[in-house]
């Protein structure tokens, strides 16, 4: 090798060394809480009966008019005004004098799991002989029989007659007297007063080529999802590797550290490097270090796109199945459906997925095809999917609009246009629920605000949150780790510049990776030595 080309690699190693060595240290913590976090993230079902009390949780977690989506649901019986039921993040509440005062009903049957109790549709069914309350939850469907005061889960079954393992339920909806229940993955359908017999129902997507989103396919990739359970635990495996990595760094860094007095009193430095400790977390770092540095990048780059502002780059974008490396069945639904309605006017049904809306053809409610929507959707999904009189009310992070040929705010009760509305950019009041009183006063859940009236709607004191929301504040364990992994939990401590965590760590993360490997191919192949 000339010298002038071997005094160059030298140069280029030093850098490099620097590099992998500093920014690892800088690093250290971010990468440990972001691999534990990430294995957690994966197994919702291990720690769903965990929560974490309030006084670990930053003080804009907790709950205050019924924010943070603690309702997005509220139903007023016809045969009684005062039953009210209201649903959300933190399960059922029933109110029985009008909805002025509510009371838990997160029990006598329901979801036990802070987790899966999450309400995300109800229905009430007065006309049958037993009238009974249907609510849609992450961990599936459940019954409230208003008699007996009791619910029951509701097992919902394959087209076979089977019982299905419990999914996200995102909606449920009546056409007449049939019940459709629709899953982020299938849709279910019984009668009305068989509704503890729903059957799945097939439905197809009319479309030229099977896509994913890139948004889609990043994050099923960055979690190993892609490739089923066997793909999570090869990811979960990373991630104790990552955590290994970390910690072994800062021990081999310190270790040798002659400025370290405790250690200078009775071992020198040179020992210490030939310690069995040492020598095992230096052989280990750099064998497992190569070993998962492929994996260890992948899941790094896809992380870099997980949060604005670089979403933003790949939003809208498809990527051809054919291109997709994953596994798993034929459904093309699979984990896409985010919310639904039935337009009875048009007798068809309209769906809002990952992938853009989809509405059923005239004459066959099971065959859908791809349209464009009225109004962009927040990256995240509709929030409020729904008809109200002869509008079409679409409600996300984005606002509220009601469509009936123009779009119209109605947050603000003025009319725009489609291209002034951002699917990226969160408005001032993030909408996530709309619910009308029999009066005719209509009103919205936020985000930040909580219950807002639209228009010159009264709230004439209603809709006091309980107490002990505010005195018996937890947050389960899932939810903190997720606030912990994208970085949001830390924006009471840097304010906005935490939107810029998960990305700048991520694309420092992938230089780190690269200096290792470089580091590694110096030193095993081309055998350059520091004095």
């Amino acid at each position: 090798m000339p010298a002038s080309t071997n005094i160059l690699l030298v140069r280029i190693f030093r850098i490099s060394k620097f590099l992998h060595k500093y920014l690892g240290l800088a690093l250290l913590l971010l990468l440990m809480w972001m691999s534990l976090s990430g294995i957690l993230l994966n197994h919702p079902g291990i720690i769903s009966n965990i929560s974490v009390p309030g006084y670990l949780t930053p003080s804009r977690y907790h709950y205050k008019n019924w924010n943070r989506s603690t309702i997005v649901n509220m139903l007023f019986s016809k045969a009684n005004p005062d039953l009210v039921f209201a649903g959300g993040r933190e399960g059922m509440w029933i109110s029985r004098n009008g909805g002025y005062d509510f009371e838990s009903l997160n029990h006598s049957g329901f979801a036990g799991s802070r987790y899966y109790r999450r309400v995300n549709s109800l229905m009430l069914i007065e006309d049958i002989s037993r009238p009974v309350l249907l609510a849609g939850t992450w961990g599936g469907l459940f019954a409230y029989d208003l008699m007996n005061e009791k619910w029951k889960a509701v097992t919902l079954l394959t087209s076979e007659g089977k019982p299905e393992s419990n999914e996200k339920v995102v909606k449920i909806i009546r056409r007449e007297n049939e019940i459709f229940v629709f899953t982020n993955s299938k849709i279910y359908k019984s009668n009305i007063s068989d509704y503890l017999n729903l059957e799945q129902v097939a439905f197809s997507r009319r479309e030229d080529e099977k896509t994913i989103t890139l948004i889609e396919a990043f994050f099923e990739i960055h979690s190993g999802k892609a490739w089923g359970l066997p793909g999570q635990l090869i990811y979960d495996a990373a991630g104790i590797i990552l955590f290994f990595l970390s910690l072994s760094g800062i021990f081999i860094w310190y270790l040798p550290k002659k400025q370290n007095k405790k250690l200078k009193n009775f071992i020198s430095a040179d020992r210490v490097k030939h310690s069995r400790f040492y020598n095992f977390l230096y052989k280990y770092h750099l064998k497992l270090g190569i070993w998962l540095a492929a994996l260890l990048l992948i899941i790094s780059a896809t992380g870099f796109f997980m949060r604005p502002p670089v979403i933003a780059l790949i939003t809208d974008v498809g990527l051809p199945m054919k291109y997709y490396p994953a596994i798993g069945g034929d459904n093309p639904w699979k984990h896409k459906i985010r919310n639904a309605y039935y337009d009875d006017s048009n007798d068809k049904f309209v769906i809002d997925a990952t992938d853009g809306r989809w509405e059923s053809l005239p004459g066959q409610n099971n065959v859908f095809a791809k349209v464009e929507s009225p109004v962009p959707v927040f990256v995240m999904g509709a929030t409020v999917f729904e008809s109200l009189d002869s509008l079409e009310l679409i409600g996300s992070f984005n606002g509220i609009f009601g469509i009936d040929g123009k779009i119209k705010n109605l947050m603000t009760d003025e009319h725009q246009n489609s291209n002034e509305i951002d699917n990226l950019r969160p408005d001032k009041y993030m909408i996530t629920g709309f619910f009308t009183t029999p009066e005719g006063g209509h009103f919205v859940s936020t985000h930040q605000h909580g219950i807002l009236q639209v228009g010159d709607s009264k709230r004439r004191g209603r809709f006091k949150m309980p107490e002990e929301l505010e005195t018996d504040f937890r947050f389960p364990l899932w939810n903190y780790m997720f606030e912990l992994h994208n970085g949001r939990i830390f924006k009471g401590m840097i304010g906005g510049f935490y939107i810029l965590l998960v990305p700048l760590s991520a694309l420092l993360t992938v230089l780190i990776i690269l200096s290792g490997i470089y580091d590694w191919i110096s030193k095993k192949v081309l055998k350059i030595k520091l004095k």
